[in-house]
């Protein structure tokens, strides 16, 4: 999947199609309840904009992306701003290129889903140590609200959900849709929060905005 991020009509088509809208962001942003002392690193930053949004509270927006064209787009889109680092890596091997910097707030939104179950885990006792004590972490995602297990099983009633959550986009998304729950490592709210209990966080909140997609809400406590 990262091969796909290296292509830049790939990148265009993304933007175009699943281009955040206002209240997708609202809801997003909403649990981090940030303020202006915060420091917030985003993982999957995409374009920026949720970065945009977020250095317009916190004192710094760091933005995390394997995609050079992505992050070329939230350069662009950035241009200026002083409170804004982007960085290019895979989520695994970021924490040292961070320089050493500490966060108050991290957010993930559609991207750590292209870690594996074990690489979850990996991921969350990787990054753990840069997040100070009491920070909110929030994972907005492809997530089942079911044991993973129970997938093959499932498919039926995902895809004619789906339908009805997509609404007029769904012909034009459910290639990628199908991909993406089939081939991808989409898991269940157990395993994630698994992972962030390993790496020092407790889960203070969940939502499934339907029975593929959620959110989650994590402070560290470790």
């Amino acid at each position: 999947m990262s091969e796909l991020w290296k292509n830049a009509d790939y990148v265009k088509r993304y933007n175009n199609v699943y281009g955040i809208t206002g209240e997708q962001m609202d809801r997003y942003l909403a649990p981090l309840n940030l303020a202006p002392d915060d420091r917030a690193v985003e993982f999957g930053c995409g374009n920026g904009d949720a970065l945009a949004r977020v250095a317009d509270i916190a004192a710094e927006a760091v933005g995390v992306d394997i995609s050079s064209d992505q992050l070329a787009n939230a350069r662009l889109k950035l241009e200026g701003r002083k409170n804004i680092l982007l960085v290019e890596s895979s989520f695994l091997d970021c924490r040292k290129k961070l320089g050493g910097r500490s966060f108050t707030k991290g957010l993930s939104r559609k991207a750590l889903h292209h870690l594996t179950d074990p690489e979850k885990k990996i991921f969350v006792e990787k990054i753990a140590p840069i997040f100070k004590k009491d920070s909110i972490f929030v994972l907005e995602d492809g997530i089942f609200n079911f044991d993973r297990a129970e997938l093959n099983e499932k498919v039926p009633q995902i895809v004619a959900e789906a339908k009805v959550y997509y609404g007029a986009v769904w012909p034009e998304i459910e290639k990628d849709f199908m991909i993406t729950i089939l081939e991808e490592f989409m898991t269940d709210y157990k395993t994630w929060e698994a992972a962030f209990n390993h790496g020092g966080f407790m889960m203070t909140a969940r939502k499934a905005y339907s029975m593929f997609y959620g959110m989650m809400v994590f402070k560290k406590i470790g």
